[in-house]
């Protein structure tokens, strides 16, 4: 009885090491991440290959709510050959997320290796579009958004 027990105990550790590892592999991380940026090409050329997959977070949340993340995995999961590139209008090109925050939407799409996280500039989404004239007569008024529709 003794005996089955350990080997039991054994084949449990064996396995749970076995978890860890490919966990720490994937991910280059256990239990936290900060999103890190996997390219150093930026979104134009993400974008230029023209088989991208585009989400935008427009609400000023730091943290996407588990639908866009949801979503954002799903695609990525779905299409591991194409780049998704998830813009947040919370991140800017001087945001530093803290590093004893720890944000799960973040930590689960940094371990994928076909998410791309940038800033959302929204002059620059509209710049030489049609709606840029728009925009520019909206933007001091608070321009409501649909969110998760």
């Amino acid at each position: 009885m003794l005996k089955e027990l350990q080997l039991s105990l054994s084949v449990f550790l064996l396995l749970a090491c076995g978890f860890l590892y490919q966990l720490t592999l994937k991910s280059s991380c256990l239990f936290s991440c900060m999103p890190t940026y996997k390219s150093q090409q930026g979104p134009e050329a993400l974008l230029n290959q023209h088989h991208s997959i585009v989400f935008l977070e427009t609400s000023e949340r730091m943290e996407p709510p588990p639908l866009v993340s949801c979503a954002v995995e799903s695609a990525a999961r779905i299409y591991p050959e194409k780049p998704v590139v998830f813009f947040m209008k919370a991140l800017n090109n001087s945001t530093q997320i803290p590093p004893n925050a720890t944000y799960p939407a973040f930590s689960l799409l940094s371990t994928i290796d076909n998410v791309y996280l940038f800033p959302l500039d929204m002059k620059k989404l509209f710049e030489d579009t049609p709606l840029f004239s728009w925009y520019t007569q909206h933007k001091q008024h608070d321009i409501k958004q649909a969110e998760d529709g």
